[in-house]
């Protein structure tokens, strides 16, 4: 399907559901017929089976959760506007032509019986100049309506463009180019809700560049910069499937790792580590051999129904373990002493 037909089966889907024709909800079903983000599609297709109601209430926990995890940027704001009133636009044009093709349906009926009731040839070609007149016009008016949805199609298209454009920028990095906080956060959430769900596993990994200051404080700014960039390539080029790698802040990143057992994450995070040590950092201009790097990792387990942030937590805690240890080295819940086990948990 192209374009204008995952917007037309949103728009159909969105009637038949009796959902509100606002510019959130055409995001939420437009994604969903476009299949862009698996979570999204799976959480509507378990309410679709059960047949569950898609009140303006639960419409806008739906787009909450996929889409606004933030304030949308103005930009991004005055695009969604503009898609509503194209959206209306589309349905005048529909509602106007189910107006024509009625009339239309009449002419022909009536001009059907006169035909039958003819009592000469005069009177039989007024009816038939009649028919075709009136044939003309609803082929004048099914021309002009499809350059209405034409354009609009276009319009809708543009605007997709744009918003998609901006979301990617909202959810981005700046520097690293890799997912920021608020993607981290929306990804641990619905991670831990389908684990909830299924029952599967989920693990944390949350990583920090070790003697960051060092690198900032020794050769600047732009170096420190230098370090994050190298740090985000090898995490996002050490994920994959529903895995989420992001930029927690500073020189802090994360992993989320659904369906994934703590000991499966720890040789993820063992995996990095050593891919980050066997990298040595070089000054572009001078050729200067700037050292090594290496990152210490937590790797933390959640614990069905336990706060997110607890389980944030508890893999910072292990992440600092890791620290004290020594640095360069991956350390899980489950090589925590007794007492780091209970500092984790606030005891």
């Amino acid at each position: 399907m192209n374009v204008a037909e995952h917007a037309d089966a949103a728009i159909e889907r969105m009637r038949a559901l009796g959902v509100s024709p606002t510019p959130e909800n055409f995001m939420v079903w437009y994604h969903y017929h476009a299949g862009t983000y698996p979570d999204l599609r799976h959480t509507l297709d378990i309410l679709l089976r059960n047949r569950q109601a898609f009140t303006e209430t639960r419409c806008a926990e739906i787009h909450a959760k996929f889409f606004a995890a933030e304030a949308e940027p103005e930009g991004a704001i005055e695009a969604s506007e503009h898609l509503g009133e194209q959206i209306d636009r589309v349905l005048s044009f529909l509602k106007e032509a189910e107006g024509d093709t009625s009339a239309f349906g009449k002419a022909l009926a009536i001009g059907h019986r006169r035909i039958e009731q003819a009592t000469g040839a005069e009177e039989l070609k007024r009816t038939i100049s009649g028919i075709l007149s009136a044939t003309r016009q609803m082929e004048s008016r099914n021309a002009t309506l499809e350059k209405q949805l034409t354009a609009s199609s276009q319009e809708v298209d543009k605007l997709r463009i744009d918003l998609e454009a901006m979301r990617h920028e909202a959810q981005t990095d700046a520097l690293t180019g890799i997912a920021n906080r608020k993607v981290f956060d929306a990804s641990l959430r619905t991670a831990a809700d389908e684990s909830m769900e299924t029952g599967d596993e989920l693990s944390l990994l949350m990583i920090d560049i070790d003697h960051f200051k060092k690198f900032n404080d020794t050769y600047g700014h732009q170096t420190g910069d230098q370090v994050l960039k190298v740090l985000a390539q090898v995490l996002v080029g050490s994920v994959k499937g529903q895995d989420t790698a992001a930029r927690y802040g500073g020189e802090e990143f994360g992993i989320v790792l659904p369906a994934t057992p703590l000991r499966a994450a720890k040789i993820v995070g063992e995996t990095i580590r050593r891919k980050v040590v066997g990298k040595t950092l070089i000054n572009r201009k001078t050729g200067e051999k700037l050292g090594k790097l290496s990152v210490s990792i937590g790797a933390g387990r959640y614990e069905a129904g336990e706060p997110i942030g607890k389980l944030v937590a508890r893999a910072d805690a292990c992440l600092y373990a890791a620290k004290r240890r020594g640095r360069d080295q991956v350390v899980g819940q489950d090589d925590l002493t007794v007492e780091e086990a209970l500092a984790a948990e606030g005891v």
